[in-house]
């Protein structure tokens, strides 16, 4: 598993001059670039979550904050040649709001082809991932930061947005207005897919309470804890 991550941190990371997303970012304003089967997955994958988002969830975002440009507006994108190329100088993708969760997603798949069926995978108490249970019980117990919430888990995913403890800097960019701005405090997540929670924990913290519940409709979390910023 610790390859899973490593190998995805390679390919995913910004700022790591031997990765993948690096080397886009450095050459796709020039020129068309032929990138590997699986990056360009999620870069189509990340342009459909997006949408599902009204756009507040966007690995261009800030091209977006800048130039008001949504993401499929920013890259030129070549189905068959698997190649990228940027609209603009200013277009620059970060997968740090989605790399927890493509990372768990790449695990699910490797515990369901070696047959395990008990797992706890934890990255920082803010990405979770659960298969079966756990080896004094019928499921994985889990309480969140609220206080309040005690989950009892078997085969989901959670993923923990915002302010953690003492935290007081916020670290999720609105694309729409390309600054650091939290309309909550925390959002706690449950899912079966772990890329899904992780993207509408991150979306609701910056989305407008008016389309929040839309957004929510579209994914259908099982549980979904918006803590209010004013909660101390």
């Amino acid at each position: 598993m610790e390859k899973i991550v490593r190998d995805l941190e390679s390919m995913l990371s910004r700022y790591d001059q031997d990765a993948e997303v690096y080397n886009l970012n450095q050459q796709a304003a020039k020129s068309a670039v032929q990138i590997s089967e699986k990056l360009f997955s999620y870069i189509k994958q990340s342009i459909l979550y997006s949408q599902k988002t009204n756009g507040y969830f966007n690995i261009g975002y800030e091209a977006t904050g800048s130039f008001g440009m949504e993401l499929s507006d920013q890259l030129i994108l070549d189905n068959e040649q698997k190649t990228v190329q940027y609209a603009s100088e200013e277009v620059l993708l970060d997968f740090g709001g989605i790399g927890k969760g493509i990372a768990l997603s790449e695990i699910a798949l490797f515990l369901e082809k070696e047959r395990i069926a008990n797992a706890f995978i934890s990255f920082g108490e803010s990405s979770i991932l659960t298969r079966g249970r756990h080896p004094y019980g019928d499921y994985w117990p889990l309480a969140l930061e609220d206080g309040a919430t005690n989950l009892k888990l078997n085969n989901s995913s959670i993923s923990i947005s915002g302010f953690h403890a003492s935290e007081e800097i916020s670290h999720v960019v609105n694309p729409k207005i390309g600054a650091f701005k939290h309309r909550l405090k925390q959002v706690q997540v449950q899912l079966d897919c772990p890329i899904d929670a992780e993207v509408l924990s991150t979306t609701l913290l910056i989305a407008p309470e008016l389309e929040q519940q839309q957004i929510i409709n579209r994914f259908n979390p099982e549980k979904c804890i918006r803590i209010p910023l004013q909660l101390s």
